[in-house]
């Protein structure tokens, strides 16, 4: 009997360590998305509103076990700029929300010419096209950008940081100590 119940106590520790392990060691929660920017209308005109959403704008990539948020913290001070040829004409400077997005509504400058362009934002992996129509309202040549905070937030989600999964390995690391516990009293007492 001794040789089983020292069988078990080997194989119980080494479950228990093992479960230990994955409940400490650093775990990739999310991939890194690269920020990417979409406008509410491909074909806009000049002087007329032009909806930006952006996302997952932020500052790192945690992705393979470096701790913390998998995008990092979200990025502040984003640069929103239509790009024609050599102009390039800055709409916005906004800030990603805590879900790492952002709105913004700019008016689509009057120095633009008719065709195509694009919308560069700083840190995006590459630029959308657009192209600028005529027809838009005349005389408008700038207005302030409105930024939008905390719409449409179901948009995209954003994966937990791992601390979700630590309480999972530690409920089955105290079931496996509670299952241990009432095997040694079966084992005594098919024993006495």
């Amino acid at each position: 009997m001794g040789g089983v119940w020292s069988r078990w106590v080997s194989l119980t520790a080494a479950v228990v360590a093992f479960a230990w392990i994955l409940a400490h060691a650093a775990v990739a929660d999310a991939s890194c998305v690269g920020p990417s920017v979409t406008p509410d209308h491909t074909s806009v005109a000049r002087g007329e509103i032009l909806e930006i959403r952006g996302f997952y704008f932020g500052t790192a990539c945690n992705d393979t076990g470096g701790g913390g948020p998998a995008l990092g913290k979200p990025q502040r001070a984003i640069s929103v700029r239509i790009v024609q040829g050599d102009i390039s004409v800055p709409v916005a400077v906004v800030d990603a929300t805590s879900d790492y997005r952002f709105v913004v509504r700019v008016v689509v400058p009057a120095e633009l010419k008719v065709g195509p362009a694009t919308i560069a934002v700083s840190s995006a992996n590459r630029p959308t096209a657009i192209v600028i129509t005529d027809g838009g309202v005349p005389g408008l040549v700038s207005a302030p950008p409105t930024v939008v905070v905390g719409r449409d937030s179901n948009e995209i989600r954003v994966e937990p940081d791992g601390d979700n999964r630590r309480w999972v390995v530690g409920g089955l690391v105290a079931a496996l100590a509670i299952a241990t516990a009432v095997g040694a009293v079966v084992l005594r007492r098919r024993r006495s």
